[in-house]
């Protein structure tokens, strides 16, 4: 690039045009979680995220996890469901951590502490159809429906029910609901 005379390499060009696209892109996803009051930037697959945030901006903004053992999934939660595990005493914070960290190393939770309280909701059970209509989950051209689980956990004063989704192709788990089962109305309707 020569600032001199203002003058720069074909490459140059491209790159810039290039980031100042993601960056229209970013800020439109941006305007649009604000409207809707949800960080849509998370449930954005990895592979498209990654030229709209900067590699600079750290990932626990994005409330992001991925583990350095096992099968390296993505976990990720919305802003709502990561604010309610600041609430937490220090045990169930330690407890919650250490359920994410499984989750990226075996997305099933096959590697969870409590495995009774471990649950595949089945294709035939009411609460599924629930699940699926409450968070919009389906093929969206992909080859299969994503898995949905639940796993009771933090069993002090009150049980915590974690539900998440499990997308094989992205890599990628998605806590869907963290709380007690009062606290979660589509229980009511299943």
């Amino acid at each position: 690039m020569s600032d001199e005379f203002g003058t720069y390499s074909l490459e140059e060009i491209s790159n810039k045009i290039e980031k100042e696209w993601w960056s229209d892109k970013k800020s439109k996803i941006d305007n649009l979680s604000n409207l809707l009051g949800e960080e849509l930037i998370e449930f954005i697959p990895a592979r498209i995220r990654t030229p709209i945030v900067e590699p600079s901006e750290n990932t626990f903004s994005l409330k992001t996890y991925q583990g350095s053992e096992g099968e390296k999934y993505m976990v990720s939660c919305s802003n709502k469901l990561f604010k309610t595990t600041k609430r937490l005493n220090k045990k169930d914070k330690e407890e919650t951590l250490n359920i994410i960290s499984s989750l990226s190393s075996e997305p099933t939770g096959s590697l969870l502490p409590k495995q009774s309280k471990l649950k595949r909701i089945g294709s035939g059970s009411g609460l599924q159809h629930k699940l699926k209509k409450t968070f919009n989950i389906d093929k969206k051209g992909k080859k299969e429906v994503p898995t949905i689980y639940q796993y009771r956990c933090l069993s002090g004063r009150k049980q915590y029910r974690l539900i998440w989704v499990v997308d094989k192709e992205d890599k990628m788990v998605r806590i869907l609901n963290f709380g007690t089962r009062g606290q979660m109305d589509f229980y009511s309707h299943a």
